[in-house]
């Protein structure tokens, strides 16, 4: 089982992000109904643990599913298990927080960085480091597998 190059999982990726981008605004409207009742400090705090709940079910869902997102099978990529069986629920839930483990702080810091710019930028530099040891991590890899996928045991096979 060949790992899919790295130019289809990049163009992956890009996908996946507009995707999540277009899921997290319909569940932005969804909640708003119910962010206007609670307090304001407490309505982020919820809206931020329901859009996460979201992405964790969208992909859960998926890799349990068919071990593929849309922009998997676009690309034609699948996950799977270490093994090459189909990926478990606690695989996947691993994959998904280790992902966001690398993911979410580059994001994040760089929303912030482009609010504060010098505040930001020694945390945009740590978070970028964690982003590309993360995307080097392949060709390092015997197999070409992702570092979140290794601390998982899942991997990406061509579909």
């Amino acid at each position: 089982m060949n790992a899919p190059p790295m130019w289809r999982r990049a163009l992956c990726l890009v996908y996946e992000s507009l995707l999540q981008l277009a899921l997290l605004m319909v569940a932005g409207f969804v909640f708003y109904p119910v962010g206007k009742l609670l307090p304001v400090d407490a309505a982020r705090h919820f809206q931020s643990l329901f859009l996460l709940l979201v992405l964790g079910s969208y992909f859960g869902w998926c890799w349990l599913k068919a071990g593929q997102t849309l922009a998997m099978k676009t690309w034609k990529i699948r996950l799977v298990g270490a093994d090459g069986a189909a990926v478990s629920a606690k695989a996947a839930a691993l994959r998904f927080f280790f992902g966001l483990a690398i993911y979410l702080p580059l994001t994040a810091t760089a929303v912030w960085a482009h609010f504060q710019r010098a505040a930001a930028m020694p945390w945009l530099a740590a978070c970028s480091a964690v982003f590309l040891l993360a995307w080097g991590w392949p060709l390092l890899d015997r197999e070409r597998q992702f570092l979140h996928d290794r601390l998982a045991g899942t991997r990406l096979i061509n579909a």
